[in-house]
């Protein structure tokens, strides 16, 4: 219970051993200017969405989850570098990259995944949506890592893809979709600034998945 907060926390946070960091149960917003180290868990609980707002870097061993009420809980990660050893996704909470410049984004199963701010953000590990994938301002580069997308909907891409708003498969990564998604299905990929989607009208089956990406001659 309680009322709705914003806090600002000028400076690092280290959560370390077993603590747990709630976020309560109101719709409260957390600031960190610094770092955040976390070996506990930062916990999104229920009641209404939080947020928080991190400018600096985020590392550890511990864990982030944002699966209470599965709500539209919101994590905005500034910094350059970003990991956490385990990640818990709800069906509505958004994780975005909003660093003006290039980032770390860190792998896992995610529901929401937006791409702000410019530069280029590297994946360090495979990543799985369920739900969208933004492409506002960045690129996404995918390296050896896959990025899949199990929402087989026309909304599972937001945003505007171009050649600085995509997903760069650099790599022997792949853009993987759901078969049965609607068609068009698009493949917002591209490769050292050229934007070249990729768009499938047609599947026979529709089960299954389709892979996709750009090869470099």
């Amino acid at each position: 219970g309680g009322t709705a907060s914003t806090y600002n926390i000028g400076g690092n946070v280290a959560l370390n051993g077993t603590g747990t960091f709630n976020l309560g149960t109101v719709a409260n917003i957390i600031n960190i200017t610094g770092n955040a180290t976390v070996a506990g868990s930062i916990v999104f609980s229920t009641g209404v969405a939080k947020t928080v707002n991190l400018t600096g870097n985020l590392s550890g061993g511990g864990t982030v989850n944002m699966s209470g009420g599965n709500l539209a809980h919101r994590l905005n990660l500034g910094g350059a570098t970003n990991a956490i050893t385990t990640f818990t996704s709800g069906t509505g909470s958004i994780v975005t990259y909003n660093r003006s410049g290039d980032q770390t984004v860190f792998g896992g199963a995610l529901a929401n995944l937006t791409i702000s701010g410019g530069g280029n953000k590297s994946a360090q590990a495979a990543i799985t949506l369920s739900n969208t994938l933004t492409l506002n301002s960045g690129v996404l580069q995918l390296g050896i890592y896959n990025l899949t997308l199990n929402n087989n909907t026309a909304t599972a891409i937001q945003g505007t893809p171009s050649g600085t708003s995509m997903v760069e498969t650099n790599g022997a990564g792949y853009v993987v979709r759901n078969a049965a998604a609607t068609t068009p299905i698009l493949f917002p990929i591209g490769s050292e600034g050229v934007y070249a989607p990729i768009s499938i009208s047609a599947t026979n089956p529709t089960t299954g998945t389709i892979s996709g990406r750009t090869t470099k001659f």
